[in-house]
């Protein structure tokens, strides 16, 4: 089996404006993500990285949402996303916008989200295709 891990050096990008088409992309996932955002129920939705906190969530009836990064202005939280500084099953709903595509380990990360995750919680990915 190969390893997820990704040896060299990646670069998140913190703001949908640094793709060639972002704001392209920024529209569609924010357009699939309305559909799903009033069905979502509970008390705390996390956004991982600068490209979900630019993504929109007031149609959520979810009024608790906090968004981590380490660079986008958007954020309320600046932390580690592979330790995140939240007790266990704490968030109801994650939002990963594009997060494992530019992530040195992605099982981490997935193992990280789904400790600070409740059971049957929800969790949105989205991700480029190469």
């Amino acid at each position: 089996m190969k390893s997820a891990r990704s040896r060299r050096p990646l670069e998140y990008p913190y703001t949908w404006e640094q793709f060639a088409h972002g704001e392209w992309a920024c529209r569609h996932i924010q357009c699939r993500l309305d559909e799903w955002l009033p069905k979502f129920f509970g008390y705390h939705l996390l956004k991982l990285g600068g490209l979900s906190c630019e993504l929109t969530s007031a149609h959520c009836n979810i009024q608790h949402q906090i968004c981590i990064d380490k660079i986008n202005p958007l954020r309320n939280v600046e932390a580690d996303c592979y330790q995140l500084p939240f007790v266990d099953k704490a968030f109801d709903v994650c939002v990963l916008a594009n997060q494992l595509d530019f992530t040195e380990d992605p099982h981490r990360l997935l193992r990280e989200v789904d400790r600070v995750m409740i059971d049957d919680g929800y969790i949105v990915i989205s991700g480029l295709t190469q």
